[in-house]
């Protein structure tokens, strides 16, 4: 089995500290070719938080880097479960990172953030170029996908 180097990421706000662990080396892979990875979210005087990414190799590793860098980056755990669902689907890390990221925060308080919102559909936009038919299949089956794409779209309507 292939051992990969433990992930280490460190978020330092006063008064939080957020440190992700990304094991890749505890991998198990069964008689399938999945294996399985463990992502572990630590914040100062909080419980760990652990949830596992399942799927094969070359797509469990990217989900588990893309679900580091966006906890790291302050993004909630289900959006973050949602940019793992979409990299185990087959979407590219780097626009699902993307995409994340500039998802947080493109509305509030009644407001849209023009940057953000470019951003945010210039990644989905990524995600789709980049992705072949079976990903693109895959992804399609994803509520969350979906969602991303007719929110994006609710939030490009006024523009024009």
């Amino acid at each position: 089995m292939k051992q990969w180097p433990c992930l280490f990421f460190s978020l330092c706000l006063v008064p939080l500290t957020v440190n992700i662990f990304a094991s890749p080396s505890q991998a198990q892979t069964n008689s399938r070719g999945q294996v399985t990875n463990t992502l572990t979210l630590e914040k100062e005087g909080k419980e760990p938080s652990e949830f596992s990414i399942n799927g094969t190799e070359n797509r469990v590793n990217p989900a588990a880097i893309v679900g580091a860098i966006t906890l790291s980056a302050g993004v909630d755990i289900d959006a973050a479960q949602t940019g793992i669902n979409l990299s185990l689907a087959g979407a590219d890390p780097e626009s699902v990172a993307n995409l994340l990221l500039a998802l947080s925060g493109v509305a509030e308080n009644n407001q849209v953030d023009a940057t953000r919102l470019a951003a945010a559909i210039n990644a989905f936009n990524s995600i789709v170029d980049k992705a072949d038919s079976a990903t693109l299949a895959a992804l399609k089956e994803l509520p969350e996908f979906i969602d991303i794409r007719t929110f994006l779209a609710e939030l490009r309507k006024p523009i024009g």
